[in-house]
């Protein structure tokens, strides 16, 4: 109960470093469950999203403008390739607003084989194109029409096309990016767009799934200038792996911050601490018993944070864990985030640990200080930078220097940004006690000068001094 009283008075003594520690701690804990939730909604709901997309396809290849372009031929046996041509027109609709005042609506012409497209579970319902056009709802509702009416509207060269609307279907699955799209044949699609016969815009390949990096690869050698991604693959894909990046960044930065916080912070409070260790020590308690009180404090710090940086985190929840990706989502992603009670468990530990072992450093030291130098003080008292941490950061600050000129990985060059800056913190006060110690004799050596000299020209003008004053 006594302990229970001096934890909860060291507490509420100082409220503000208190709000700042829990504070602290509560962003490192909101940090992680956002870090989480992210990397698992990327790994997890961008990859349902892109199955959903592409159905039965396992990579999309972009052509390059040589006419070398891929072949069925180059891939596997059993592989599927599907190929795409897009086209741009314009068409204009009333504003509904202004009636003096037209839109103008961009509609993107998707020339395609439907029916391989239905067939690999890329379109969701059968398209017809076969002398005529399927449009999609909202463009439809856009432009009034219904089907069996006729689409009409100009291509290349001012070319006049009039097309029967065959279906209008809703923009699901392939068709979710292209809320505003009509699907039309390949062959004609090139003459809307005005393109050679044969041009391609995207091809679309399922291959066996096992040999889907292979087949990048075989593409990248044998065609350079093509542009090949899986869509199944995502976490060897570099464009993944930069997204994810954004979240060990985010982590890495606020962790690197509530370690330099929580230091600072533990030894002033372990100094303020040093009468109740001393008096502890007195009465018979022991180092264990008074480091086990500091712990406690330390541990309810912890404690507080991680559970006050979870209750900031459920707000958001759902809402954040795809901030970053939200642009390519659609109402059929999954948005699960991950977190669940033994990963809040975990988080609120993690932090409680963290703030324990970053004052354990500071409490060791003082539990082991003798009472007699507690009580009366009689302990050297002068600044004395560590020797150990000086080579500590000299090497750290040595290495990360050298590791930048060799490491490319983005993760390893934050861990070595961060290497080299924790190296230079620890170098620093032996940097400014090299200094302080240069500073003090100048000004040491610059007073006797100057006491010399004003002692000469006392002298000379037969100002007597006292003997302690010798010329």
């Amino acid at each position: 109960m006594i302990r229970a009283k001096l934890v909860l008075r060291n507490v509420i003594s100082k409220p503000l470093r208190t709000g700042i520690i829990i504070l602290s701690l509560a962003a490192a804990a909101f940090a992680a469950l956002f870090c989480i939730a992210g990397i698992h909604s990327a790994q997890n709901d961008l990859r349902d999203f892109f199955a959903a997309n592409y159905g039965d396809m396992d990579m999309m290849i972009i052509p390059g403008n040589s006419s070398n372009r891929v072949t069925q031929e180059e891939l596997p046996a059993g592989s599927k390739l599907l190929a795409e041509t897009d086209a741009v027109i314009k068409e204009t609709i009333p504003n509904p607003n202004y009636i003096n005042y037209v839109n103008q609506l961009s509609i993107t012409v998707i020339g395609i084989d439907t029916q391989s497209a239905y067939e690999s579970h890329i379109l969701e319902t059968p398209c017809p194109t076969e002398d005529g056009l399927t449009m999609t709802a909202p463009l439809a509702a856009q432009l009034g029409k219904k089907v069996g009416d006729t689409f009409s509207f100009y291509g290349y060269g001012n070319v006049k096309y009039s097309l029967k609307i065959l279906s209008i279907v809703p923009p699901k699955k392939y068709l979710s990016a292209r809320q505003t799209s009509i699907l039309v044949t390949p062959e004609l699609a090139n003459k809307i767009a005005g393109n050679k016969e044969g041009t391609v815009s995207i091809l679309y390949a399922d291959v066996p799934d096992d040999q889907v990096t292979d087949v990048i690869n075989m593409i990248w050698d044998k065609h350079p200038d093509h542009a090949c991604m899986g869509t199944t693959s995502l976490d060897s894909d570099d464009t993944m792996n930069s997204m994810l990046n954004i979240y060990y960044l985010i982590f890495a930065v606020v962790f690197l911050m509530v370690c330099f916080i929580v230091v600072s912070m533990s030894k002033h409070i372990v100094n303020e601490r040093m009468s109740v260790i001393g008096m502890l020590r007195s009465v018979g308690g022991s180092i264990a018993g008074t480091g086990a009180l500091l712990l406690c404090e330390s541990a309810f710090y912890g404690l507080c944070g991680g559970i006050l940086g979870t209750l900031l985190y459920m707000p958001f929840r759902g809402n954040t864990a795809l901030a970053i990706f939200a642009p390519i989502g659609s109402d059929e992603m999954t948005r699960s985030d991950g977190i669940n009670f033994l990963t809040v468990f975990l988080v609120i530990l993690s932090v409680t640990l963290i703030q324990c072992l970053f004052s354990a450093a500071a409490i060791i030291k003082a539990a082991r200080t003798p009472v007699r130098d507690i009580i009366f003080g009689t302990k050297d008292t002068a600044y004395l930078p560590s020797n150990t941490l000086t080579i500590i950061g000299a090497v750290m600050l040595a290495a990360g220097v050298v590791l930048h000129f060799i490491i490319s990985d983005f993760i390893f060059t934050v861990a070595v940004a961060f290497m080299t800056m924790i190296g230079a913190v620890l170098l620093f006060p032996k940097i400014v006690f090299q200094r302080n110690g240069q500073y003090q004799k100048q000004y040491f050596f610059g007073t006797a000068i100057a006491f010399r000299t004003v002692t000469d020209h006392c002298h000379a003008g037969g100002i007597r001094f006292p003997a302690c004053f010798p010329r």
